[in-house]
């Protein structure tokens, strides 16, 4: 069984990020007509603001990303935003394309995924594998000759998770990130639902995978794809090379298993300092053969 163990914490406070370069920077749409990219997430409440992406692909000229992700919470209003920004073509601003939740994002993980066909100007947005919105590209469609537009064949000139960057300045995120894909084809909404909570068997062999994140070495300060383990990111707290973002947590166990062990009861202590709007609670842990993520009182 391939266990999925491990995930990326990033405490926006502490500067936290992972810089992807050199021949790293091939996990790129560049000059693709079609692509997906999905990733399981965890929005910090520090997470206050769109500048704070946590996935940022840039354009091959100048500051503006060719391909972002950013998920927050305007607390103000008491809701959640996930938003895909895109550009085809680099020099050009990218578009938002947004999707909002009721309510403020939830401590819970949740996998995000943003499908794009240039060809037909379409674009879908899922949530834990749901169509939540389903639109037309700014930018999209066919050439003279009936050939799909793409993507501009430029190198990015950065590629970074946890932050975004114009390359001068770093916006840094809050929450914690796994298993991020990106692949050179529109998925299918049930290709999607179908391989989400579970590691792709052989991604040498996943011809339409660019790349494949575990984030499971749990150690280090570096990470490989699964697909091309060459190509490698360096995590970085305040730009220093660091291992500390690593972080015992995970959206789903591998291998399509389901957990059905459920953690042992936790031993419950007497309340004290009890007063007439507050009190003190304590408990002893409980254990699990997996992962005890929080306690409900």
């Amino acid at each position: 069984m391939v266990a999925n163990t491990y995930a990326i914490l990033f405490t926006s406070s502490n500067q936290d990020r992972i810089d992807f370069s050199g021949a790293a920077l091939g996990n790129s749409i560049r000059n693709l007509d079609t692509f997906t990219i999905e990733a399981w997430i965890k929005v910090g409440s520090n997470a206050t603001s769109p500048a704070q992406r946590l996935y940022m692909e840039r354009q091959g000229t100048g500051r503006l990303p060719r391909l972002a992700i950013a998920a927050w919470n305007d607390t103000q209003r008491g809701i959640g935003k996930l938003r895909f920004e895109f550009a085809r073509v680099d020099g050009t601003s990218d578009t938002n394309y947004t999707y909002t939740r009721p309510t403020v994002w939830d401590d819970y993980w949740h996998h995000v995924a943003f499908t794009v066909d240039i060809g037909n100007a379409n674009f879908v947005i899922y949530l834990d594998g749901a169509n939540v919105v389903t639109g037309k590209l700014t930018d999209g469609g066919k050439d003279g000759n009936n050939v799909p537009l793409k993507v501009s064949d430029t190198a990015p000139l950065s590629l970074t998770v946890g932050a975004g960057y114009d390359g001068t300045t770093y916006t840094y995120w809050d929450g914690k990130i796994d298993n991020i894909r990106l692949w050179k084809s529109a998925l299918a909404q049930s290709t999607i639902q179908s391989a989400m909570r579970d590691h792709i068997a052989n991604p040498a062999n996943e011809t339409n995978l660019i790349e494949e994140w575990r984030f499971n070495e749990g150690t280090g300060s570096t990470t490989a794809g699964t697909k091309n383990t060459t190509w490698t990111g360096t995590l970085r707290r305040a730009g220093t090379a660091s291992n500390a973002l690593w972080t015992i947590d995970r959206p789903f166990l591998g291998d399509n298993a389901i957990d059905e062990q459920p953690p042992t009861t936790p031993t419950p202590n007497a309340p004290t300092g009890i007063t007439t709007n507050s009190f003190t609670v304590s408990w002893g842990q409980s254990t699990d053969n997996v992962y005890v993520q929080f306690y409900e009182l």
